[in-house]
């Protein structure tokens, strides 16, 4: 298993390699570490993977806080059971920011690839009355990095 454990961080370290900032690298190179060899040195690696993807941060978390925990450090342990409550109120608040639309919000243009918008199309294509469509990405506060897209269809109607 030691081989194994080996192999997979020098896949890892392969990875950051080439892409350097990749959080999936990150994250399972510490993963690993912290895991597998009990070892700090994979700290760094899951908190950089949890700045870079808001995804890794409750898994990461729970990781920091067992590992903390079972080697009896629980101010270290405390601290990632914060950051999970911080992130899971930022999340409900990210929900809430997606889920509605106002007269104040702010809107960029969409940047999607050229094939997602024919991907789009095609669909849209199908059902009859829809006339236009407006895509664009909504300005928001929590999880930036996760796009948030608004779209609007106008729809014909025979009167």
């Amino acid at each position: 298993q030691v081989q194994s454990i080996d192999a997979a961080l020098a896949r890892a370290e392969e990875a950051l390699g080439v892409q350097p900032e990749h959080a999936g690298a990150h994250y399972f190179k510490g993963r690993v570490l912290v895991n597998e060899k009990f070892d700090d040195a994979g700290v760094p690696h899951l908190e950089r993977a949890m700045e870079a993807d808001p995804d890794a941060i409750e898994p990461g978390c729970q990781i920091l806080h067992h590992h903390f925990a079972s080697t009896n450090r629980h101010d270290r342990a405390e601290h990632y059971l914060k950051l999970y409550d911080d992130y899971q109120i930022k999340l409900t608040r990210a929900q809430q920011e997606r889920n509605v639309l106002s007269s104040t919000d702010e809107f960029d243009p969409h940047g999607l690839p050229a094939a997602e918008i024919e991907r789009i199309v095609q669909s849209l294509a199908a059902i009859k009355p829809v006339l236009r469509v407006w895509i664009a990405r909504k300005r928001v506060t929590y999880f930036p990095q996760k796009p948030a897209y608004m779209m609007v269809i106008e729809l014909r109607y025979p009167w």
